[in-house]
């Protein structure tokens, strides 16, 4: 669990623009749903479920002007908040690809038990 979560704030303070570091954590996630036995298919497909959500949550930041423009579709799009809106859903969906990892492999109930044992407060373990 202490991996699982260490993975997960390496990955939310990964920059945007670094994106050999999100292929780098795509194969981490790669190399552990195959050590433990989980589909990657099914992993990916699990994970794809939040991309909606992280699409309508960060939806309005390529419109935030600020630094250069780019224009898709004749529409002015700030490239600041065009990366950001990137790293929104990298971020997003390598945490849900983990996440569906290590719930196939230690079950939900196992999951809550590491949560527990490391004594997180029971709001988010129960």
């Amino acid at each position: 669990m202490i991996l699982f979560l260490a993975f997960i704030a390496a990955v939310v303070s990964t920059p945007p623009r670094r994106l050999q570091a999100f292929a780098a954590w795509g194969g981490m996630i790669a190399w552990a749903s195959a050590l433990s036995g989980v589909s990657l298919r099914k992993t990916v497909i699990r994970a794809s479920s939040v991309l909606p959500f992280s699409l309508v949550a960060a939806i309005g930041v390529p419109f935030a002007g600020g630094g250069e423009e780019a224009r898709i579709l004749g529409v002015a799009l700030s490239a600041r908040g065009l990366w950001l809106l990137a790293g929104v859903v990298m971020k997003s969906f390598l945490s849900a690809a983990m996440l569906s990892v290590a719930v196939s492999s230690a079950g939900f109930d196992g999951v809550l038990s590491a949560i527990r044992a490391l004594g997180a407060p029971a709001l988010f373990a129960d």
